[in-house]
């Protein structure tokens, strides 16, 4: 009698545990950590520390999600997802800084550029970010040192912006009264050119 209720218990747990497999199968099988299509313009070889030896290669894919992947032996690193998939998106970094700024719509954000981990995130309004810079000038407040960030806003009328890159707060911003239509660059130089002028930071 006791065989014939270990049998049982036996066939009941087999059935279960089969039963689980069945519902299972091809469903997640295995995780293939991918990116997608690099964006050109964004994807650049960049030292996540001003003590760092290596880089790693950043980059920015067509489907909205940002990654750092060693470039020694292709694994990814870290990733996010940033984005809408065709979405206009930037990515950007200073030079020895240990941050990546990325910006998708009306949100802008800083990423720890080794671990990949949220530094800060502003949702930014009147507009959608059409540009994005770091300054490569170093300022110094408390003994922190920082590279801040110029934003380009589309919306109703245009607005440049110079935000913190510790803490992503406004530090001064300018309307140009009117919408612009055309390609904006910003440059290094603190200085943002349109076909009819140029407006120093």
């Amino acid at each position: 009698m006791k065989i014939y209720g270990l049998v049982t218990a036996l066939g009941l747990l087999l059935g279960s545990v089969q039963a689980v497999i069945r519902d299972e199968a091809f469903v997640t099988d295995f995780h293939h950590q991918l990116v997608g299509v690099p964006q050109r313009e964004a994807t650049f070889f960049h030292r996540p520390s001003s003590i760092s030896r290596a880089s790693l290669l950043y980059t920015l894919s067509e489907q909205g999600i940002v990654g750092a992947i060693n470039p020694r032996d292709g694994k990814l690193v870290w990733r996010h997802g940033i984005g809408e998939p065709k979405a206009q998106a930037f990515l950007t970094a200073g030079t020895d800084d240990n941050t990546v700024i990325t910006a998708a719509g009306q949100t802008i954000s800083a990423w720890d550029g080794a671990e990949g981990k949220l530094v800060w995130q502003k949702i930014l309004t009147g507009g959608k970010v059409s540009d994005l810079l770091v300054l490569e000038q170093v300022v110094k407040v408390d003994r922190v040192a920082r590279k801040d960030v110029i934003v380009l806003l589309q919306g109703e009328r245009d607005v440049v912006q110079r935000r913190s890159g510790e803490t992503g707060n406004i530090l001064w911003e300018h309307s140009l009264g009117y919408v612009f239509h055309h390609n904006t660059l910003l440059t290094t130089k603190w200085e943002w050119y349109q076909p009819t002028r140029v407006v120093r930071c």
